[in-house]
């Protein structure tokens, strides 16, 4: 029997970002391919419409725009939808997806807390799994951002906060987004420091020099990156939102905003070496905890499963 083309359709062309990230490693996992509709030539949108259309093909919907594409065909009912987020619009987002789940096989979320999704019957719950390919030695004591930097990620606003503060802690910026530019010409300074996009090796090296990971995102569905600083043992310093709740649970405090921010970074900077190795190690085995395998099975034997 002739095996199904798995491919991974996407809004976005980014190199960087959660969606983006996870539709390749679906795609590494699957032996799939990835197509993104933004920057895509006619040959390759002329391509997509021939697969759209064939029975061989399976896809796998990775954002609000890309499901759109599932009306197309209603008629196979094999593929997949994946909810990376809660979007700037849940109510729509909830009808939307409600109906889409009507031309699927599955519509996957990955996370229970995002959207009401009560009346989708064929609705699977798969937590993102991640972490950054090389260890860490964490000797030093800086707050690291790494990620999209555009407004939604809440970068300007941390910037903004960390600028205003008489201290000398160090920031650390790390990857790319349509505000790198004006951000890194605002407020790059001796403790704001926009590195861009780096390789492995060389954010290994600025990780090094870092115990936190801080993010004023008040959106995210499942955070990678934040997955990723815990496998390295980043202690998170993050916003109160349900994706994130189960850190709270776990005896590390959310923030709600600014004055709860200062009053965390106070009681972590007061806290003993002791104290916060015995945090790092804490982080690390939470990590480990919520990283069974579950995630990469499930699309390893994906395939199989069609």
């Amino acid at each position: 029997m002739k095996s199904k083309a798995i491919i991974n359709l996407l809004w976005s062309d980014a190199d960087i970002g959660g969606a983006e990230v996870y539709a390749r490693k679906v795609a590494h996992l699957t032996c799939g391919r990835v197509i993104s509709l933004r920057g895509s030539s006619l040959s390759e949108l002329l391509e997509l419409f021939t697969l759209l259309f064939s029975r061989e093909s399976v896809f796998v919907f990775h954002d609000f725009r890309a499901s759109m594409f599932s009306f197309a065909r209603f008629f196979y009912r094999h593929d997949t939808i994946i909810i990376h987020g809660p979007t700037t619009r849940p109510k729509l987002a909830n009808a939307l997806f409600t109906i889409l789940s009507n031309f699927v096989g599955n519509v996957i979320s990955v996370n229970k807390g995002m959207l009401s999704l009560k009346h989708v019957g064929n609705i699977i719950y798969l937590e993102n799994e991640a972490n950054l390919p090389f260890s860490c030695d964490l000797a030093g004591s800086d707050f690291v951002y790494f990620g999209r930097i555009n407004e939604s990620k809440g970068v300007r606003r941390l910037c903004k906060w960390w600028s205003e503060q008489d201290f000398s802690l160090v920031l650390h910026l790390i990857g790319d987004g349509p505000s790198l530019g004006e951000l890194s010409r605002r407020y790059q300074c001796k403790n704001i420091r926009f590195h861009g996009p780096l390789s492995h090796e060389d954010m290994r090296l600025i990780l090094e020099e870092c115990c936190f990971y801080i993010s004023l995102s008040e959106r995210e569905g499942l955070s990678l990156a934040l997955a990723e600083a815990m496998s390295v043992g980043l202690i998170p310093i993050v916003m109160s939102i349900p994706s994130q709740l189960y850190l709270g649970n776990e005896g590390f405090p959310l923030i709600e905003d600014e004055i709860s921010l200062s009053y965390l970074l106070k009681d972590y900077l007061s806290k003993s070496n002791e104290e916060i190795h015995a945090l790092r190690n804490q982080v690390r085995v939470l990590w480990a905890d919520r990283n069974p395998g579950t995630w990469t099975k499930f699309w390893e034997e994906f395939p199989t499963n069609l």
